[in-house]
């Protein structure tokens, strides 16, 4: 997912900026993490 808070930081809260980071930081680790 393209980090489209970055072009319209209004549009988003600062929940659904914690979410997309939470889906970040599992798409990066979670294979790590097996």
């Amino acid at each position: 997912m393209p980090f489209s808070y970055a072009k319209s930081p209004r549009t988003l809260t600062a929940l659904e900026v914690h979410q997309q980071s939470l889906r970040n930081a599992q798409a990066v680790f979670g294979p790590l993490l097996g």
